[in-house]
Order: structure tokens, then C-alpha cells, then sequence
């Protein structure tokens, strides 16, 4: 009869597996195990320092930055983390290993060193006016994390400081060469001012006639308006007299020349009498060439009548002047018409005075016109000088106004009463590291090793192509497995399987023992180390770093 054996669970079989390959399991356990704690022990722990600084509003009377504080709070992890400032910062703490760095290194320590700094900025309600900034550092040296933080916040607020307290110097630099320029300019049209009343005789304007409110004119304007005036009355009276001498010219023409008169005479009488006549057309002449009248005007064929009337009398004389002794009747001259004569010539002369009169006053005026525009064109000037002299003392005043107030935000700035920041948490020396942790490194290299020395084991048995127990025959062969015979070993098998275990025991015993004292000796007491020892540690530190 056939004995079938008896199938091993899995669980069963899993366990004979780990026994059969304990060891794959230990070492790998002990070694990353013992390894893992001495990581943990020897890597740089690092030491984290923060700060928080509350960035405040003020209005421009205090002297603080006003509305910039909050853009200065938005951007300030911008300003802190800067390489220029991180440059400066290195360089104030004088790190030897800083400047013993090429450019090139120089840039990736810079880089590390960033990558351990935070700054943020939490959002705040708009109208807090104020911006919280947190700045927070991590560092091998918990001493040089807390001398590197405060080096980087005073960096930070005295150099928003400076730039806020430098633009406003510069704007009150700014003002007050404006106000220097405005002084000169404003002295400059004083004086161009004062050289044209010089110049003219004229008296400063007064304040109400600055702008409009009055007008004093100087005394020859008024003997201007006074000669025009003259000049129109005596036009008038001239045109008036000319009317006068007009009528009377006119009364005048159309009055007989001669009365009749019977009288004896003799020859001699008659040449007398035409020689007059002679004279009167020579006279009538003489008047129509002096009054310019022309043959279409009235009074010019009056005369022309009147020479032709004596002409004919002249004629009948001159026939009459063969007889010796004749009864005539003589013609002579008018009284009446002799004496408006004498009236026109007087009225004449008057004219003829008044209009010589008149011209004087026109040339008079002509001159005085000339002198009273450049005398008003200078006027004009000096009101514009006066106006621009007011507007520019209205405007310095103004600049010093600003000016006043630029100053006492400058001196504001420049004391702790203008100082925007508020430190709410100030930067402490840290007493543990923070990070990394070593019982996590010591606990996950155990489980580590742990993971590697059963995934070992498996792979071990696993990997091999050949039946391992009954069971696997079993399923494979058409006949049932009767039995199993164990493994044959012979003694010097067996010894040779002792030997090796125990080297693989002891050397991995020897490692964890020599890497357990390493670790202790190292945070306990260094000085049972040797100095290659230490130095080879401290090179591996700086390689972790």
C-alpha cells in the first residue's frame, strides 16, 4: 500500500525557507542596520532660526514709508533672497570657506544656501495696512544660522530704509535746487523789472494792479488825450472857418464890383479906368490860382464872368477915349464889397494860423504818440515782470512748503520713530537640530536591512531551477511520492558550512561592533578616535553638507 506525504502549508514552508537562509536575512540586517545608525548619528543635524517682522503704513507727517510699506512687505522675499543680498550677507560674516570659493563655487554654495532659506509673506486683509514677513533658516551651526539670519533681516530693513531715505533726499535735493533756480529767476525778473521803471521814469505797480485790479497811467497819456482833444477842436474850428469864408467867398462874388457914377471926364480918366480894370482881373486871377478852384467849380466861372464883364467894359473905354471931353457914366468900386473882402482875408488869416497851429499839435502829438507807446510797451513789460515775480513767489512758496515737509520726513526716516518694522519674534539660538531625525534614519535602515535580507532569501531559493519538496514532485511525476530522504551532508561539509558561517557571523559581528563604537565613540567622546578617523568623518560630513 502507498504512503502519500503529507503537504507543508505555505506559512510552514515560508519559515523553513527563512531558517534554511537565516543568515541572508542577518547580515544584510545587521550591516545597513549598523550603518544606517551611524548615518543617523554622523550626518550634519541641522539647527533651524526664524524671525517675523511686521512691516506697517504711516502717512507721509511720521516719516515711515506710507503706502510703500505694503509693497515693500509684498516683494520682500524678492529683496531678501536676491544673490546680491545673500552676497553681501556672506561677505559681512566673513565665512573663510566663502571666500576661499571660485566664482563658479561660489554660485552653488549661494544656491544650497537658498534652498535652506524661507521667506513668505501671508496674505493679510488689505485694509490692515500691514504686511506680515517670515524668515526662516536652517544650518549645520546653529550659532553661524542665527549670526546668518540677523545679518540678513538688518540687511534687508536698513536697505529698504536707505532706499526710501535716499529718494527722499533726493527729492528734497531736487526741491531745493528748484527753489535756488526760482530765486534766481524771480531776482533776475526783479531786476529786469526795476532796469525798465528806471529806463521810463515809471513807479512800481501796485499790488492791486497785479492782476487786473486797476490801471494808473502816467501824466503824458493824459496831455496826449489832452493834445488829441486840442487837435479836434481846432480841425473843427478850421472846417467851421472854411464854411464862413465859403459864404462870404460866395456873398462876396455875387456883389456888383462897381456902382455907377455920372461924371465929366476926360481922356486921361478912361486910361485910368482901365488900368484899373487891368489890376481887377489881374486880382481875380490871382485869386482863382491861390484857392486852386477848378473850371468845374462854381466860384471859378464866377470870375471867369466877371474878367469877361470887365473885359468888355475895358473894350467900350478904350473906344470912348477918342473924344476930348465926354459926359460919362463912372463905375466905382463897392463899398460893401471892398469890406467883406477885408472880412474874408481876416477870416482867412485866422484860418490859415489855426491850421499852422494844428499842425504843430500834430507833430507835438506824433511825438508824444511815439513816446507814450514805447512808454507803454514798457508798462506792459513791467506788468508782466510783476505778474511773473508773483507767480514765482507763489510757487517758491509752495517749494518751500514741500521742502519744509520733505525735511521733517527726512528726519523722521532717519530716527527710530520713522522705522516701518516691528519685530514681532526675534531670532533665537537654537538648542536641538530639527532635522533629520535619527531614530527615523536609525528605525528605516533596520526595516531597510530587514526588507533586503527576506528579499535576499527568496531570491535565493527562488532562483534556483530544481524541485525543492515533495510536493513540487508530486504535482509533476504520474506516480505519488512514497517519502522523502534528507539531505546527505558529510562531516567535512558540514564543517566547511560551520566555517563559512561563522566568518560571515563573525566579520559581520566585527563590523557592527567596530561601526556601534565608531558611532558611539563620535557623539560621545571623539577624542577615542583617531585623527585620520575623525578627518575622514568630517570629510564625509562636508560631503552630506
Amino acid at each position: 500500500m502507498a504512503v502519500e506525504v503529507e503537504a507543508a502549508g505555505q506559512v510552514d514552508e515560508f519559515l523553513r525557507v527563512l531558517r534554511r537562509r537565516i543568515w541572508w536575512i542577518i547580515i544584510p540586517l545587521s550591516v545597513i542596520g549598523s550603518l544606517g545608525t551611524f548615518f543617523a548619528v554622523v550626518v550634519p543635524k541641522k539647527y533651524v532660526v526664524n524671525t517675523k517682522v511686521m512691516v506697517r503704513d504711516g502717512d507721509a507727517q511720521t516719516g515711515k514709508l506710507g503706502e510703500a510699506a505694503a509693497i515693500e512687505g509684498a516683494v520682500a522675499k524678492i529683496n531678501i533672497t536676491s544673490p546680491a543680498r545673500i552676497d553681501s550677507v556672506l561677505n559681512k560674516m566673513a565665512i573663510p570657506e566663502w571666500r576661499n570659493l571660485t566664482a563658479s563655487e561660489q554660485t552653488d554654495y549661494r544656491e544650497d544656501l537658498t534652498e535652506d532659506l524661507k521667506v513668505s509673506t501671508p496674505t493679510m486683509a488689505r485694509e490692515s495696512n500691514q504686511q506680515l514677513v517670515e524668515i526662516e533658516f536652517q544650518h549645520t551651526d546653529a550659532s553661524r544660522a542665527l549670526q546668518f539670519i540677523q545679518t540678513l533681516s538688518k540687511s534687508w530693513t536698513e536697505e529698504v530704509l536707505q532706499r526710501h531715505l535716499a529718494r527722499e533726499e533726493t527729492e528734497l535735493r531736487e526741491t531745493l535746487e528748484m527753489l535756488n533756480d526760482l530765486n534766481k529767476e524771480r531776482a533776475q525778473v526783479v531786476e529786469d523789472g526795476r532796469r525798465v521803471r528806471t529806463e521810463h521814469g515809471i513807479a512800481p505797480t501796485p499790488v492791486s494792479e497785479l492782476f487786473g485790479g486797476g490801471d494808473s497811467r502816467p501824466a503824458s497819456f493824459a496831455q496826449q488825450d489832452q493834445l488829441s482833444t486840442d487837435v479836434i477842436d481846432l480841425a473843427a474850428e478850421i472846417e467851421e472857418a472854411d464854411l464862413k469864408i465859403e459864404r462870404d467867398t460866395d456873398e462876396w462874388a455875387s456883389m456888383p464890383e462897381f456902382e455907377e457914377e455920372v461924371a465929366q471926364g476926360e481922356s486921361g480918366s478912361a486910361d485910368k479906368r482901365i488900368e484899373e480894370i487891368n489890376e481887377q482881373i489881374e486880382q481875380l486871377r490871382d485869386d482863382r490860382i491861390k484857392y486852386g478852384w477848378s473850371p468845374s467849380h462854381s466860384r471859378y466861372k464866377q470870375i471867369e464872368e466877371r474878367i469877361s464883364g470887365l473885359k468888355e467894359r475895358k473894350s467900350q473905354l478904350a473906344a470912348e477915349r477918342q473924344r476930348a471931353q465926354f459926359e460919362t457914366t463912372d463905375l466905382v468900386q463897392n463899398k460893401d464889397r471892398l469890406a467883406l473882402r477885408l472880412e474874408i482875408n481876416k477870416l482867412t488869416t485866422l484860418r490859415d494860423q489855426k491850421i499852422r497851429q494844428r499842425q504843430n499839435l500834430l507833430d507835438r502829438l506824433r511825438r508824444l504818440d511815439n513816446q507814450n507807446q514805447q512808454l507803454q510797451d514798457a508798462l506792459s513789460k513791467t506788468k508782466i515782470y510783476d505778474r511773473q515775480e508773483a507767480a514765482l513767489s507763489e510757487t517758491i512758496k509752495g517749494l518751500r512748503s514741500t521742502a519744509s515737509q520733505l525735511e521733517i520726513r527726512v528726519q523722521k526716516l532717519s530716527s527710530p520713530e520713522g522705522n516701518p518694522f516691528e519685530v514681532l519674534q526675534k531670532p533665537t539660538l537654537p538648542i536641538k537640530p530639527t532635522s533629520p531625525n535619527p531614530w527615523v534614519i536609525s528605525i528605516g535602515s533596520i526595516l531597510f536591512g530587514l526588507a533586503l535580507g527576506f528579499g535576499l532569501a527568496i531570491l535565493k531559493e527562488y532562483s534556483k531551477s530544481c524541485f525543492r519538496t515533495a510536493r513540487e514532485l508530486n504535482r509533476v511525476m504520474t506516480h505519488p511520492v512514497l517519502g522523502t530522504v534528507n539531505a546527505i551532508r558529510t562531516r567535512r561539509e558540514r564543517a566547511r558550512a560551520f566555517l563559512m558561517r561563522s566568518v560571515l557571523g563573525g566579520g559581520s559581528l566585527l563590523f557592527v561592533l567596530s561601526v556601534g563604537y565608531v558611532t558611539w565613540a563620535w557623539a560621545n567622546k571623539p577624542e577615542a578616535l583617531t585623527q585620520p578617523l575623525i578627518d575622514a568623518i568630517q570629510k564625509f560630513r562636508e560631503l552630506l553638507t
